[in-house]
């Protein structure tokens, strides 16, 4: 019961923390990922975003309060020539296979399953 109880005051708390992100904060954070792909575009690098952008839906997500926003600023980013690649191209994030049982964080199987696309899929050789 002890640990229903305090699961379910976690999953508040979290959600209310969600509620308070303002979009000035949301602008910062576009700004500094702009920044950074500029920077490293300049500097002969490449920068990639790896956008996990149907991570864990459920009721319980805090995620959910703003996915909107982070969809609308993630298309702003790709008007930036920001290189994203979406997660749920990769992997069926609906598959229990890739998170950790009653946790819903991604596992070793999923985060493998990534590195080996990145490895075949992006060439960053000068």
């Amino acid at each position: 019961c002890f640990t229903f109880i305090k699961d379910m005051v976690i999953n508040l708390e979290i959600k209310e923390r969600a509620k308070r992100v303002s979009a000035e904060e949301y602008e910062k954070a576009y700004l500094v990922v702009r920044k950074m792909s500029q920077y490293s575009k300049v500097t002969g690098g490449n920068f990639l975003l790896l956008f996990w952008d149907k991570y864990n839906f459920s009721a319980n997500d805090p995620n959910m309060y703003y996915r909107q926003k982070l969809e609308d600023e993630t298309d702003k980013l790709r008007k930036d020539s920001v290189n994203i690649i979406r997660v749920s191209d990769i992997l069926d994030i609906n598959d229990p296979k890739y998170y950790i049982p009653s946790d819903g964080h991604p596992n070793a199987v999923a985060y493998d399953t990534i590195a080996k696309y990145l490895a075949k899929h992006l060439n960053f050789s000068h």
